[in-house]
């Protein structure tokens, strides 16, 4: 009598399922170590765009922050623009040395044009003020024309503010 592969299939499921069990039995509080820091917010003057310099434009981004463990934190939250809808943003921090980094996504449905933008951007922070500096390429698209815009750029400085 030889072993078949379906008996070895069963074997397998069922080690399989019971290293599973193991697993979450075992780590699942570890899983859900995550923990809310708290609401925060920072002022992003955009100061440089893909044609050059720009007058600074500033606009207020809020997050909630959550502590993942480690130096890890996930970040959720918009840039709110005025009489516009918000760049809604989602994202991964990361302390580093002495620097918080972030990498960034957003898309945003502007309220008054067809345009829909999309963003990645990256914002590196100091550990002892919250303050830095970010950038972000975009890729922009017009469905009513249909127009692509992949061109987009932006650079600035982010000010930790209180949020109102």
């Amino acid at each position: 009598m030889g072993i078949t592969l379906g008996r070895v299939m069963r074997i397998g499921g069922s080690l399989f399922g019971v290293v599973l069990v193991a697993f979450f039995l075992f780590h699942a509080p570890d899983a859900m170590a995550q923990s809310y820091i708290g609401n925060f917010c920072w002022n992003i003057t955009v100061i440089e765009r893909e044609t050059g310099p720009v007058s600074p434009e500033t606009f207020l981004a809020r997050f909630d922050v959550m502590h993942m463990g480690g130096v890890s934190y996930a970040l959720q939250g918009a840039v709110l623009l005025p009489d516009d809808n918000p760049f809604v943003v989602t994202g991964a921090a990361h302390i580093i040395g002495s620097d918080i980094y972030m990498n960034l996504t957003g898309t945003q449905a502007h309220a008054s044009e067809p345009w829909r933008d999309t963003g990645v951007m990256q914002v590196k922070l100091a550990l002892s003020n919250l303050n830095g500096t970010f950038y972000e390429v975009s890729n922009d698209f017009n469905p009513s024309s249909p127009l692509d815009d992949p061109r987009g750029y932006a650079a600035g400085t982010v000010t930790f503010t209180s949020c109102p």
